[in-house]
């Protein structure tokens, strides 16, 4: 680079860097939605490149206030009108670098800058590709004619699973050495994870946006088993006439190439004496299936004096093949039983909370022909209890709350909802179960099909 381009070029790594926090970004995002800050932030830096260090920090601040006040962008070049109107600027303020112009259906309307006809910002980089290298490490590549005075900007989504699924993915990051003067560029993989990456050229004046995704792709070799569950536990609940007992067996989420799904839980005795040759020995086992999202589990009916085996197996599904973990045990006879301290205050502390408290997800978003949108929101409800549904827009300060549905079913389809609207959802049980305490829960959830996660109430 041009010694006069350094300082400004150096500045823009470390903006750039501090303005690509992907937890705030849904997987939907346009590149839009980056451009603006990335052309504020490269404007600026240009402008107080010259300052000394010490001086920088109150250049910029100066700079992006400025910013605000000072229409940068004309009219002349922004963006075909839509079918529909844009935000009303009656007082010619936009967000971003949309500039307020007057259009003969719309009136006054904020619109998009046609970054593509302003012949000051670097061309967008085209025909990202990766190609594989040894181990887990690909290599970036992307068209660009060679600039002195441009540095690119390399960000990812991915997603976790056999088969891709562009609506699942993470919001878009930047990649661990995500800027850099010219191709290619190293990027760290996983197995079992898919990636899409794309790029952006940013110069002092500022960046006509990102590329278009690469085509998917993940690294060649098979996702493999999960671990084994650690840290199993048994923790003791209570005696029934000196004869059996109940207790919670606890474990640790092991790591996985592919997210655990569920696990298996085994519980056996050996149904022999003490002198029984090792050949006659008969074992009975008991096995129950979980959902993932539980790490415990409740055994009852354990007979005192009886040696169990507790088990736990680990599996993670790719598309129908189950991928099944080493089996974790622990063995409890009649030694360590007397051991035990018998307290509930001792259960796990996942087990405590879950008696009082409901599982809440939502199990489908779609869009209705009314134009609206309807979400199915389930919950790990008990035989006859009934149960109150409330829910509310968390986006407007008098979101009305709905408190109108009292019902058995363990799931409840909500309609005529708005679309992009965050909603917060609660469940709560009406009357006691018969197998425990009133409980309770919520989630939250954006009214928008494409949306799968909810991060910072944005999507």
């Amino acid at each position: 680079l041009p010694a006069n381009m350094v300082p400004a070029v150096s500045a823009v790594l470390v903006l750039v860097l501090d303005l690509l926090d992907a937890t705030s970004r849904p997987a939907s995002a346009s590149a839009a939605d980056f451009d603006y800050e990335i052309t504020t932030k490269a404007w600026c830096d240009h402008k107080c490149a010259d300052h000394q260090t010490t001086l920088s920090k109150t250049c910029l601040t100066d700079c992006l206030s400025e910013y605000a006040r000072v229409q940068r962008f004309t009219c002349e070049k922004i963006h075909a009108p839509t079918e529909y109107c844009g935000v009303d600027c009656n007082d010619n303020k936009c967000e971003g670098i949309d500039v307020c112009c007057n259009d003969t259906k719309c009136g006054l309307t904020c619109f998009t800058p046609d970054l593509s006809k302003y012949s000051d910002f670097p061309p967008t980089p085209s025909n990202v590709s990766v190609s594989d290298t040894k181990g887990r490490t690909v290599m970036i590549h992307w068209d660009a004619p060679k600039l002195n005075d441009s540095i690119y900007i390399i960000q990812e989504r991915h997603y976790t699973g056999c088969r891709f699924s562009k609506y699942s993915t993470t919001g878009w990051a930047a990649i661990p050495r995500s800027l850099a003067l010219e191709p290619p560029v190293p990027m760290t993989i996983k197995n079992g994870t898919w990636y899409e990456v794309r790029v952006a050229a940013v110069n002092a004046n500022g960046t006509r946006g990102f590329s278009h995704p690469s085509k998917p792709f993940r690294s060649p070799s098979a996702p493999t088993p999960p671990q084994k569950p650690f840290n199993l536990k048994f923790s003791p609940g209570g005696r029934k006439n000196n004869s059996t007992m109940w207790g919670v067996l606890s474990w640790e989420t092991p790591s996985s190439d592919l997210p655990v799904k569920r696990y298996s839980v085994f519980w056996s005795k050996r149904l022999a004496g003490e002198h029984t040759p090792k050949d006659k020995v008969h074992v009975m086992v008991e096995r129950k299936t979980i959902d993932a999202r539980r790490t415990y589990f409740k055994i009852r009916n354990l007979e005192i004096g009886v040696q169990y085996l507790l088990q736990v197996e680990a599996q993670s599904l790719c598309g129908k093949k189950r991928l099944a973990s080493p089996l974790a045990g622990i063995i409890l006879n009649e030694t360590n039983i007397n051991n035990l301290n018998f307290s509930k205050s001792l259960m796990p502390e996942k087990f405590i909370r879950d008696k009082t408290h409901l599982m809440v997800w939502v199990s489908k978003v779609a869009n209705s022909s009314s134009g609206t949108v309807s979400a199915k929101v389930s919950w790990n409800g008990r035989p006859n209890v009934k149960y109150v549904v409330s829910w509310r827009d968390l986006e407007t300060s008098d979101g009305v709350l709905n408190t109108d549905i009292v019902q058995t079913a363990s799931s409840i389809e909500l309609t005529d909802l708005i679309y992009k609207k965050t909603y917060s959802v609660r469940i709560t049980e009406k009357t006691k179960g018969k197998k425990g305490p009133k409980r309770t829960g919520k989630t939250m959830f954006v009214a928008d099909p494409e949306c799968k996660k909810v991060k910072r109430n944005e999507c």
